[in-house]
């Protein structure tokens, strides 16, 4: 359930952000797209989780999101079948903040 993932990456907004925020302190120019892949099995559990696509430059950035990936807890898939996700990601290359949008 397309819906249902995604409500699942807004509620672990900050879990990405966090992984995000720790490699712009060591390098603030990172930005891009990336695609996560991975498999949702029965009850919701990340089974397999990698990194499809990454045009950030930034293997921390990757390894971070890809293991926090495994914690989230999605809603289980029809007929308990494991199903595959491409779930794409976007990093701007600066934080905004409430104070600095307009």
């Amino acid at each position: 359930d397309r819906e249902g993932i995604r409500k699942t990456f807004i509620k672990n907004q900050k879990v990405l952000q966090g992984c995000y925020e720790k490699v712009l302190k060591k390098n603030k120019e990172v930005a891009g797209r990336m695609k996560l892949d991975f498999d949702i099995g029965d009850g919701g559990k990340v089974l397999r989780s990698s990194m499809h696509t990454n045009e950030t430059g930034s293997d921390d950035l990757s390894r971070c999101l890809v293991d926090s990936l495994k914690k989230f807890k999605f809603p289980p898939p029809p007929d308990k079948k494991t199903i595959q996700v491409f779930y794409p990601l976007y990093f701007e290359g600066k934080i905004v903040t409430s104070d600095e949008s307009t």
